[in-house]
């Protein structure tokens, strides 16, 4: 099992840097370019509310959605190729968007706290719904 996990991650790591703005963003991580990361953001919000039927067999939010923000995180700070590794999670949900969502026993809006071995903090906030759909990656380091 623990190969498998580990093939999957290099997967998702390689499909993440096929994304221009992703391999930047980490090499400029990697090559010292901004310095050392201390927080990051990152924003992931769909349009509007999946229907109550795919709610059902979604696996809920957090293994929905916020996965992916989870590899990104992972990749952006250099999980894995001797970076920093998640030490800590805490995250928060609730039903604010449809009474359907909570009704099936999951949530609509969260946000996830992450701490890493070396301090670096990361926040990652969904939401169900949003004006527009909305997706934005914020790193903070020591060089501007």
């Amino acid at each position: 099992m623990a190969k498998f996990i580990h093939a999957m991650i290099r997967v998702l790591d390689e499909a993440l840097a096929l994304d221009p703005s992703f391999a930047r963003a980490r090499a400029a991580v990697a090559g010292g370019e901004i310095g050392d990361v201390h927080t990051f953001h990152i924003t992931s919000r769909d349009p509007g509310p999946p229907p109550a039927e795919y709610v059902a067999v979604s696996g809920g939010l957090f293994k929905d959605c916020t996965i992916h923000d989870f590899d990104m995180a992972r990749f952006l700070t250099g999980c894995g190729d001797g970076g920093p590794e998640v030490d800590e999670v805490y995250a928060r949900g609730a039903c604010r968007v449809e009474p359907y969502i909570g009704e099936a026993g999951d949530v609509d809006t969260a946000v996830t706290m992450l701490t890493f071995t070396d301090g670096t903090y990361g926040i990652i906030d969904n939401s169900r719904q949003a004006a527009r759909r909305s997706s934005a990656e914020h790193l903070i380091a020591t060089k501007a």
